[in-house]
């Protein structure tokens, strides 16, 4: 349930940049982008003492990460930026129907 929202804004954002860039660049955009945030907020809790126990060390950063986007504020935030994505989505509709006026 914690992984709900970031999707939907995720998903959101991906159609609403697609809109301006096109499927491909707005997919790997927003795929990158996700990456990244998620990389850097696992970066604390992953130490680089050795590679022997690395999936442990990886399970455990990512069980802490999955904690941050289950957070109240987070959780509101989330669903406040998926409110305005989807309002901005329904503000460029227009640019789904002509694909090749981007």
């Amino acid at each position: 349930m914690g992984w709900l929202l970031p999707c939907l804004t995720l998903t959101l954002a991906t159609l609403l940049l697609s809109s301006y860039v096109g499927s491909w660049a707005a997919s790997l955009l927003t795929s990158c982008g996700w990456l990244l945030v998620v990389a850097l907020l696992a970066k604390p809790y992953v130490e680089h003492k050795g590679r022997a126990d690395w999936p442990d060390r990886m399970a455990m950063a990512l069980g802490h990460v999955q904690l941050k986007f289950v957070d109240h504020l987070v959780t509101i935030a989330l669903g406040a930026v998926s409110a305005v994505l989807a309002e901005l989505l329904v503000l460029r509709r227009h640019a789904f129907s002509r694909p090749e006026s981007r």
